[in-house]
């Protein structure tokens, strides 16, 4: 997962799980120790390109409390 930030503003691209470990609890680790290592940071955004299945990412993000948006999920 790359995360680059900006000011106040984050944003997460590539947040890949490997098809073995998906299921597991991994992804969400991932976003939010991100998150709670970056308190400072009130925005952020995940961008929907390069995403396999748009359905299982827009649940996921939803479950980690992400809202869809034109081309990708916030959470402020």
């Amino acid at each position: 997962m790359r995360v680059t930030l900006r000011g106040v503003e984050g944003e997460l691209s590539d947040l890949c799980v490997r098809e073995v470990t998906r299921r597991r609890g991994v992804g969400q680790y991932l976003v939010e120790e991100t998150l709670r290592d970056n308190p400072a940071i009130n925005s952020w955004r995940v961008a929907d390109h390069g995403v396999e299945d748009r359905g299982v990412m827009a649940a996921f993000m939803q479950a980690l409390g992400f809202s869809a948006q034109q081309n990708g999920w916030e959470k402020h």
